[in-house]
């Protein structure tokens, strides 16, 4: 597969459809590995997944980066979640003003 022909940018279905999957498999979701789930079983999963989303309008990419994508995804959510957290971190309440410019 050429680098000409990969579009990188996913679509909101592929998107959808990529958060389904992976959140229906709890050994996928939880990325450990064991006696019974192997890195083996793993990029297998990854490889169906991506098979899946390939056959669907949007990106073409292979198993490596839908599951950067998953990652990506994921750290993006928990980015925001921290930042609307943060204005309550220091005691509680939600700052109104910043405090810098106070004059008195």
């Amino acid at each position: 597969m050429d680098l000409k022909e990969k579009k990188l940018y996913c679509s909101q279905q592929q998107k959808q459809q990529l958060t389904e999957m992976v959140t229906k498999d709890k050994q996928l979701l939880s990325g450990k590995f064991s006696n019974n789930f192997t890195m083996k079983d793993s990029v297998e999963k990854w490889e169906n997944i991506a098979l899946a989303l390939n056959s669907m309008p949007g990106a073409n990419k292979e198993w490596k980066q839908w599951k950067k994508t998953w990652q990506d995804m994921k750290c993006s959510i928990k980015k925001k979640a921290y930042n609307n957290k943060k204005p309550y971190a220091r005691n509680g309440r939600r700052a109104t003003h910043c405090r810098c410019f106070d004059i008195k």
